[in-house]
């Protein structure tokens, strides 16, 4: 069933900011989930890589604002992690080549995407990817954290799980810092939420917290046991 959300004229003042402007690139070149200096630049070396502003092992330094994006041959290519990610600190874009053709998969194990570390002012996007069969606590593919502003644009999140709340997506806030994230275009389909938060797609926290999702399908999610199949509010909007 898709699902919109009206804009309060603060938020849409906030989502009207343009997304920073990019100052590096840094390209994955495997689909391989390894920390090694290879040569080559998996995932999460490039997160590294973007969150220090350095090169390493194998990807080029990040600068300020930066885009990640995924040369890959052949594709369709998954991504299996072998680990929980490093979280996200800096302003990022993960971009795909094109809807549904680069999967990050968290094998039933591991969250897929965390921007949690409560930078204040970082801005996180996500592109053409799909994030299939996270675990977590909170937000089983995808966690956003106080102070990020997230936007997600034909994004896919599937069959992933949270035994605290939100399956698909945690997005917690404050007053002091505001949360925001915009879903536009994208799919969320056959998350659960198994804890007392509930959930089963999104878990919204704390008066500083707001979601808007536009053209998009939010359906066969789960909370077992508890309220919000779907999503679940909590001082939020």
């Amino acid at each position: 069933m898709p699902v919109r959300h009206a804009l309060p004229g603060s938020l849409a003042l906030l989502l009207c900011v343009a997304a920073p402007l990019v100052a590096a690139t840094i390209p994955v070149t495997t689909e391989l989930d390894v920390d090694l200096d290879d040569g080559s630049c998996a995932l999460r070396e490039a997160i590294v890589a973007a969150n220090d502003d350095a090169a390493y092992h194998g990807c080029p330094a990040g600068s300020g604002p930066d885009r990640i994006v995924f040369d890959l041959a052949p594709l369709p290519a998954t991504i299996a992690l072998q680990a929980a990610l490093p979280p996200i600190d800096s302003s990022v874009l993960l971009r795909g080549p094109a809807a549904g053709v680069v999967e990050l998969d968290g094998q039933g194990l591991w969250p897929i995407l965390d921007v949690s570390t409560n930078t204040p002012g970082v801005w996180f996007g996500v592109e053409d990817l799909m994030l299939v069969d996270g675990a977590g606590a909170g937000g089983g593919a995808l966690v956003v954290g106080e102070g990020t502003r997230a936007e997600l644009r034909r994004v896919r999140i599937l069959g992933s799980t949270a035994t605290v709340g939100g399956g698909a997506l945690w997005v917690a806030g404050t007053l002091a810092q505001p949360t925001s994230a915009l879903l536009v275009d994208c799919e969320i389909w056959g998350n659960t939420s198994s804890g007392a938060s509930g959930g089963g797609a999104l878990r919204i926290l704390g008066p500083g917290a707001s979601v808007v999702i536009r053209r998009s399908v939010v359906a066969a999610n789960t909370a077992e046991g508890f309220n919000g199949g779907a999503v679940a509010v909590q001082n939020g909007e």
